[in-house]
């Protein structure tokens, strides 16, 4: 598990790594909508990375660590 700063602990604790779905974009139409799912794939979802201290559960910022080899569960 990597290690990052939690700003909750105030200390460097293991976190782990999970993947959230992202929010949507809920300002576009109907159209807009039926374009970018065929050309984007209607089954694709963007998913990004979040850091959750083992410790405590707060939500941490991953720009502080590379967290880019992590396996994520």
């Amino acid at each position: 598990m990597p290690k990052a700063y939690c700003s909750c602990c105030r200390k460097d604790t293991h976190h782990k790594v999970v993947m959230q779905r992202c929010q949507t974009e809920k300002d576009k139409t109907v159209l807009q909508s039926l374009v970018s799912s065929l050309f984007q794939g209607g089954h694709y979802v963007k998913m990004e990375k979040q850091g959750f201290c083992r410790v405590c559960n707060h939500r941490s910022e991953l720009t502080q660590t590379d967290f880019s080899n992590v396996r994520v569960i």
